[in-house]
């Protein structure tokens, strides 16, 4: 097994021993597996595959509608585990989420979404829902317009 070392002042950033100790709980299919923490770092699991960035099916000329709705399903799912996980472990009105999706943070590998930088979770009352939604999605959707309007333009605009 592969792992990766991550070094970060953890005692620094003391919110994230707690939902590491969180995600140990669970089965998380969308995270790579962490394996140990300490005040200077922790040691996951490697992940092989992909990120979106580098992925073929998702490079600017080849994504496509389609792929950009996997994506989001998938993402739903994610936010939906991450919900339930916040009632069940946190304070009234606190939530569980990542702070930093883009691109090459997430990688697509059989299917499922898998977030790395797990360092970039946080808990709090607010959810930047729109930020973060529009940081992911906003250039895959770029892309699919531009083949889209250079598709018409090749094609006549024929539907």
């Amino acid at each position: 097994m592969k792992e990766i070392v991550k070094i970060r002042n953890l005692k620094k950033n003391s919110h994230l021993p707690f939902i590491f100790s969180i995600f140990q709980r669970y089965d998380l299919n969308f995270i790579p597996k962490i394996i140990e923490w300490g005040d200077t770092g922790y040691t996951y699991e490697y992940v092989d595959g992909l990120t979106l960035n580098y992925h073929p099916s998702f490079q600017p000329y080849k994504i496509n509608q389609k792929s950009i709705l996997q994506i989001k399903i998938a993402m739903d799912d994610i936010w939906k585990k991450l919900y339930h996980i916040s009632l069940k472990e946190l304070k009234k009105g606190h939530f569980l989420w990542h702070d930093d999706l883009h691109v090459n943070n997430i990688i697509w590998h059989h299917d499922k979404l898998i977030l790395l930088d797990i360092d970039s979770f946080c808990i709090s009352k607010h959810v930047p829902i729109c930020y973060l939604h529009n940081h992911l999605f906003g250039q895959m959707e770029e892309y699919n317009r531009k083949n889209i309007m250079d598709e018409g333009a090749l094609f006549g605009n024929e539907y």
